[in-house]
């Protein structure tokens, strides 16, 4: 088994910093995304655009992995493990969409409802992140706290 290297405290900050600004990097792209998407004409484009959406919250969805849910245990606040047992639950919930959608052809007829749903899902989470998650993960960061703030060190 590879092992981890010591990144020091202030590489891991930075790092740390540099991937919650990456996430909320993809929140806009995701934001922009869904925009194109309620404004676009056509079903071919439309479908292009919730393809593109789908790879995006894809990654997102490794990358918060990876951040924030891999390393939960290491939250020492309960404030903490709420915010995470509650953004694991709506990421549950978005995941299940994402495979749903996987599963189905873009012109089955629920793919448009089952979408819709899924973006009601992708905003509220991310409304949620923005307005509390990310707040507190800045927070602990700026205590020197690299537990829940961005769990791992690259």
């Amino acid at each position: 088994m590879p092992q981890q290297q010591y990144a020091p405290p202030q590489q891991s900050l930075r790092r740390s910093s540099e991937a919650l600004a990456m996430l909320r990097a993809d929140h806009r792209r995701i934001q922009q995304l869904i925009m194109e998407y309620d404004t676009v004409h056509g079903p071919q484009a439309q479908r292009d655009i919730a393809h593109e959406i789908l790879l995006e919250l894809t990654i997102h969805a490794h990358l918060k992995a990876y951040v924030f849910y891999d390393t939960s245990e290491d939250e020492p606040t309960r404030r903490g493990q709420t915010l995470l047992a509650a953004s694991r639950r709506e990421q549950r919930a978005i995941t299940g969409l994402l495979q749903e959608l996987r599963m189905m052809a873009p012109e089955d007829p629920q793919f448009p409802k089952t979408f819709d749903e899924l973006l009601l899902h992708v905003e509220h989470h991310m409304a949620a992140e923005e307005a509390q998650m990310f707040p507190f993960a800045e927070a602990a960061l700026a205590h020197g706290s690299t537990a829940c703030a961005a769990g791992r060190q690259a």
